[in-house]
């Protein structure tokens, strides 16, 4: 093997150790999606939150679709992020939601849930 291959060889190592090591492709992303829809986002005044309950087994325990989206509503508007009253989010074009993954965790035999985001 050539020195010159061997070295090509190196660089090429060196680069992608480079590139996992920095996460340097998951910042471009991040880069190219915020020129793209920078612009877009700026222009939300804020966001309908939506919170789901997948059990209904859940609700009948007391733990409501209410209770979930009110406990979302205060660390998000601490933060920042503006929710919306059905009446301006009707009015609001495209209908800006922020939707949260929500993990119901407990026991149905202790009537006991909690949720996380």
């Amino acid at each position: 093997m050539s020195i010159r291959k061997l070295f090509f060889l190196l660089l090429l190592l060196l680069g992608a150790f480079l590139i996992v090591k920095f996460d340097l492709v998951t910042m471009a992303k991040i880069r190219v999606s915020n020129m793209i829809y920078g612009n877009e986002m700026r222009g939300i005044d804020g966001f309908r939150i939506v919170a789901e309950v997948p059990n209904p087994e859940v609700e009948r325990d007391g733990l409501t679709r209410r209770s979930i989206r009110e406990s979302l509503i205060t660390p998000l508007a601490k933060a920042g992020v503006k929710n919306l009253s059905d009446e301006l989010w009707n009015k609001t074009p495209g209908r800006p939601r922020f939707k949260p993954f929500n993990r119901l965790i407990g026991k149905a035999t202790t009537s006991t849930w909690s949720a996380s985001t």
